[in-house]
């Protein structure tokens, strides 16, 4: 069982808060727009860092990370990619990629727009979880934390830090899969689910943007406290 602390796009700013609330993960995983070495620094002093580099950073931080990173983590492969677009609009770089390696779980960054939508029929799961740190045009910043069990991902959680540049927790929201990713059929009962955040002033209003089965273990968005 592994614990993952998701985060992109912290522009050169880190937020103390990403050291409570992934203080018992097990990896941190940056999806790109890092900002500065300083912030990478500061991830790999604190746990076991795997990052791509996105569109704004420098050519040190280009040197260090790569642009798409393929691996296996448990049973689950995963693709991640600052830009990538997202299900079913993947871009033209990302689309041959994911047909390639097969990736069960497709993270990106970029857009500053928190998504988590299941790609029935790429069989894949995407998870794009906003941003976090204090530039660009999004009003409410992110972190997402999920645990890889096997070939199961489970416990996703979806951490709201409050209004950009404010940083005061205000919700946890927590998304439970249950589902194995490496079956073919894995995620077929929510293939017309799509959850985003909409970037409100307020707290994050996480909607369902189709229709869901609203009932036991084929409930998506199971708890908010």
């Amino acid at each position: 069982m592994t614990k993952i602390g998701l985060l992109s796009d912290t522009h050169g700013y880190l937020p103390p808060q990403v050291f409570e609330h992934f203080s018992d993960v097990d990896e941190i995983w940056h999806a790109g727009d890092i900002g500065t070495v300083e912030v990478s620094d500061a991830l790999e002093k604190f746990k076991p860092l795997r990052a791509v580099w996105g569109n704004i950073d420098d050519a040190d931080l280009r040197i260090r990370y790569k642009e798409h990173l393929h691996f296996k983590i448990e049973e689950v492969s995963v693709y991640i990619t600052h830009i990538g677009g997202y299900p079913p609009s993947y871009n033209a770089v990302s689309k041959p990629r994911i047909i390639e390696h097969q990736p069960h779980l497709f993270i990106c960054g970029h857009s500053h727009i928190l998504k988590v939508i299941p790609d029935a029929t790429l069989n894949l799961i995407h998870i794009n979880p906003g941003a976090c740190g204090k530039h660009g045009w999004h009003k409410i910043s992110t972190l997402v934390r999920f645990t890889i069990d096997r070939d199961r991902l489970k416990n996703l959680e979806v951490i709201e830090l409050g209004k950009k540049g404010e940083y005061v927790i205000k919700s946890i929201v927590r998304i439970t899969y249950l589902h194995t990713l490496s079956n073919n059929n894995a995620i077929s009962g929510y293939r017309n689910t799509m959850y985003s955040n909409m970037q409100t002033d307020d707290a994050l209003n996480l909607i369902p943007m189709c229709n869901i089965r609203q009932s036991g273990a084929n409930c998506l968005l199971s708890s908010k406290y």
